[in-house]
Formats: structure tokens, sequence, C-alpha cells
């Protein structure tokens, strides 16, 4: 198996230059292999899961470093929304608590889930649409407010009775877009 030497060091409490290097690594290899990858594709997203669940940002760029390479591929999207991944992703959308690149990162794995027309459509059933809009009201980054508009670019028309656009309205995304606009006028 030649997942197993990865899967091990995820197993242990190594240290989060080798985690990091190690989860990445095994996240090319799943989104790049044919076969063979259930048991390690399973052990990688539950490790990310739980460095999520983890108080310190350290281990949570560990997490979100190899999420952003696994999330290209759609069987792990599925499987990490399946694991309620994007309640775990929507912890970190505060800029108040996390630094703006963990929120950017959190942000770009959300993009990437919204390319699944089934993760998408379920966006509605979490408070992350708001969470996102909030993130454009508050953190004014670049690369920030270009990852949350295509995120809700990719969702805007999906779920049940379009309820992704209520909640953007509801959240008081044209409002946040208004002010950005005129922030970039000025």
């Amino acid at each position: 198996d030649p997942f197993s030497p990865f899967t091990r060091i995820l197993n242990t409490k190594s240290d989060a230059y080798t985690l990091a290097k190690a989860s990445r690594i095994l996240a090319l290899f799943l989104i790049k292999s044919e076969a063979g990858q259930a048991e390690a594709a399973r052990t990688l997203v539950q490790f990310c899961g739980e460095q999520l669940r983890e108080e310190r940002g350290t281990q949570h760029r560990v997490a979100l470093g190899a999420l952003q390479t696994l999330l290209r591929a759609e069987a792990f999207r599925l499987r990490f929304f399946e694991d309620d991944g994007l309640n775990k992703l929507k912890r970190l959308l505060n800029p108040g608590l996390h630094n703006s690149q963990v929120v950017y990162q959190a942000l770009h794995c959300l993009w990437l889930l919204s390319y699944s027309g089934v993760v998408a459509a379920a966006f509605h059933r979490t408070t992350i649409v708001p969470r996102v809009v909030e993130v454009l009201r508050d953190l004014a980054k670049e690369k920030v407010t270009r990852v949350a508009l295509a995120t809700l670019r990719n969702i805007a028309g999906k779920g049940e009775e379009n309820m992704n656009n209520a909640q953007m309205m509801d959240a008081g995304l044209v409002r946040v877009l208004d002010n950005r606009s005129e922030e970039h006028t000025s």
C-alpha cells in the first residue's frame, strides 16, 4: 500500500511541519490515484476533521492545506461533506478569532466544495451563507473578497426553492456589495 507511510504519520502525534507535509502529499497522491484509496481517503478526511476541531491555528492550517488539495476531486468533496465538512469549515469563518489567512483558506475550501452540485445545494442547511456575507463585510482583503464572491456565485440558484439566494438576501449581501462598490469608487 503506497499510502500507508503517510497514514501512519497522520495517526501519530508528529510535529506540525511533518503532519502538514504528510497530509498534503497524501492528498496529492489520492487525487492522482485510481484505485486502492478508500482507507487512506477515510484516514485523511478524518484527520482533517479532527484538526479543524482543535483550538490552535497551527492545526487548522495543516488541515486546510491538505483540504485545499484534496477537495479538487469530486469524490473527496462528497466524502468531506458527508463528514460534516461544511460545519467544520464554518467555525473558521470568524475574522475576530482567526487570522485572515485561515479565513481565506477556509473560504477556498468552501469554494472548492461549491463545485459539487450536491454540496452547493446543501449550503442553506447551515449558517455558512450569512457567515460568508459577514466575512465580506468585515474583512477587506482582496483575496478573501474574491474567493467569498466566487463561492456565493457558485451556490446562487442552488438548493431547495433557491434557499441559498434567500439567505444571501437576508444576510444583507446587496448592502455589503453596495458599500464595497462605494469604497472602490472613492
